[in-house]
Parts: C-alpha cells; sequence; structure tokens
C-alpha cells in the first residue's frame, strides 16, 4: 500500500486505521439504530449501546480527529461538522431524558438516526478523504491507537463540557488562526502528528478526556 491511500478502497485499510475505525463505528451505530427501532425487547440496553457508542464516538473525534482535520481540511466544513455534532449531542440529550417505551423516545431516535447517518456521510465524503490523502498509513495507525485510547476514558452519557456552554462553543470557533499555513500534507511520522494533536484534551470545549475543563 502506498504512502497516499486516497484510492483506497475502505475495506482494504489495515485494523487500527483512523479511518477503518471511523467508517466501522458509522456502520454500527446505524445497525444499533435498526435494532432499536425495530423491537420492543431489550430496547433499554439497545439504547444503553448505542448511547455509549455515540458519545464515545464523538468526543474522540473531537480530541483526536478534528484537530488533525483543520490541518488538512477547509474550515467551512470543519466548522460545519462541529455544529452538528454539537446539535446531534443535544438531541441524543433529549432522547436520554425520554422513556424508552414511549412514542416520543422513537419518534426522537428516528430524527437522531437520520442525523446521524446525515453526518456520517459528510464525514466519509467530505472530510475522511482529505485525512486518506494527506495522512500515510503509519500516522493513521497512531491516530487509531489514540483514538481508541480516547474512546476508553470517555463520559458514559453526552459529553458534558460542550454542550450548552457558550464559551465552549465560542473557543471551538476558532481552530486555526487565519494567519497560520495550511501544511499540503501532514507530517509522515507519528512524531510529527503529536505535535498538532493533543493527547487528552477536546479541541472543542478544552475538556480533559474525562469531561472536566
Amino acid at each position: 500500500m502506498s504512502d497516499s491511500d486516497a484510492n483506497t478502497a475502505p475495506e482494504e485499510l489495515p485494523q487500527g486505521d483512523l479511518i477503518k475505525i471511523l467508517r466501522d463505528q458509522h456502520a454500527e451505530m446505524q445497525d444499533l439504530f435498526a435494532t432499536l427501532l425495530s423491537t420492543a425487547e431489550g430496547r433499554q440496553e439497545t439504547f444503553d449501546r448505542l448511547r455509549r457508542l455515540i458519545v464515545s464516538h464523538e468526543v474522540a473525534e473531537e480530541m483526536i480527529l478534528r484537530p488533525v482535520s483543520a490541518q488538512l481540511v477547509d474550515m467551512k466544513i470543519v466548522a460545519m461538522l462541529d455544529h452538528e455534532e454539537l446539535q446531534a449531542t443535544e438531541a441524543l440529550k433529549k432522547l436520554e431524558a425520554v422513556d424508552v417505551t414511549s412514542k416520543g423516545f422513537l419518534e426522537l431516535a428516528v430524527d437522531l438516526q437520520r442525523t446521524m447517518g446525515e453526518h456520517a456521510d459528510k464525514e466519509e465524503s467530505l472530510e475522511f478523504p482529505r485525512l486518506l490523502e494527506g495522512c500515510n498509513q503509519q500516522v493513521r495507525l497512531r491516530l487509531g491507537a489514540s483514538l481508541a485510547r480516547a474512546e476508553a476514558d470517555a463520559p458514559t452519557h453526552a459529553h458534558p463540557s460542550a454542550v450548552g456552554s457558550t464559551n465552549a462553543q465560542n473557543r471551538g470557533g476558532t481552530l486555526r488562526s487565519p494567519g497560520r499555513p495550511r501544511p499540503r500534507r501532514l507530517g509522515q511520522t507519528p512524531a510529527q502528528v503529536d505535535a498538532i494533536v493533543p493527547k487528552s484534551r477536546c479541541h472543542r470545549c478544552g475538556a480533559d478526556d474525562l469531561g472536566r475543563q
């Protein structure tokens, strides 16, 4: 496999690759949504699994993926994806407050499924190709390992530090100063990635991997 994997099919990416992990999680979310909406049996357990997956996925993206994307992807796209994740987290918090046996729960779950699916499609079409082009396999494996660590330490409920915090959202609006040059390719070694990827802080709200500011 060449250093630039922009044209590599998703199924050909190695285990542990950042992009493969995120794509696989997108697919798992949709599978859980399908189960959640199709049967009442075990609905609470299914929702608990789905909630944990969404929260850990979004928190880890904030901490690991998005700071790298800020170097490689158009900032309007990065800002759009950040905004959509804030909206999804708000929607998840509302869903958590509703009884899983109620009609209202199913209606909110359908809306969240659509929101998450559309958001995942945008990430996979607008964000991931730029990372495949700008990060070689060694770097993406390093980022994949960092993502796994961030997910392991993530909160189990909707990220408490970014949602509803005006200061946090304002901080998230400035990912890269206008005068900062955008590198044509992200560094080819993990050491170079270390220079821009925070290991334990959310780039949007400044919280650490346990949600503490």
